[in-house]
């Protein structure tokens, strides 16, 4: 084989893991997309009776839930390919849709006004930090101990112009370009 041929054949297994996996994250939000109106249409059954207090927050945790696994499979979507016209406005619906779900537990189902609106924010704090914030690392993860700072040039030139004399490698009271 030529090498042109070679790098055609690599170049056509890439696209076809691209597709797999572009695939499987459309697959994936789709269900997704099902269980979250399942859901939320639950969510509005319940709001139509007054009486489900209880009944109205237990499912609206399961639509938060659902919500936080279908924006992150949008997110994961939008990494992978351009988002057409019509993909960006079906992904907003269904955001716009949580809000409207979220304001009315928000507005309507409050015994007390101050817990159910810490109950609110705190949910709202919660979903942020797990999907705005950072690329998906878990919270366990995070709190894994920082590695050794490494020597680099930008901290020998820092410490040099700062008048430190510590070694960078060694930590001694010496000139870093003496050790």
């Amino acid at each position: 084989m030529t090498q042109k041929a070679e790098q055609a054949e690599i170049e056509a297994k890439l696209k076809d893991e691209q597709l797999k996996v572009e695939n499987k994250l459309r697959n994936e939000r789709t269900n997704l997309r099902r269980l979250f109106t399942v859901s939320a249409n639950t969510f509005d059954d319940i709001h139509q009776e007054i009486d489900k207090v209880k009944d109205i927050h237990v499912q609206y945790n399961k639509v938060v839930e659902k919500a936080e696994r279908l924006f992150k499979v949008d997110d994961e979507i939008k990494e992978c390919i351009i988002f057409t016209d019509e993909e960006y406005d079906t992904t907003e619906s269904y955001r716009d849709r949580f809000t409207e779900i979220r304001v009315v537990c928000e507005k309507q189902y409050t015994q007390d006004e101050s817990s159910s609106v810490a109950f609110i924010e705190g949910e709202e704090h919660r979903f942020l930090a797990e999907t705005s914030f950072g690329d998906g690392m878990k919270w366990k993860e995070s709190r894994k101990p920082p590695l050794r700072d490494e020597p680099t040039a930008a901290t020998l030139i820092a410490n040099t112009s700062v008048g430190r004399n510590q070694c960078i490698f060694c930590e001694r009271a010496h000139a870093s370009q003496d050790c």
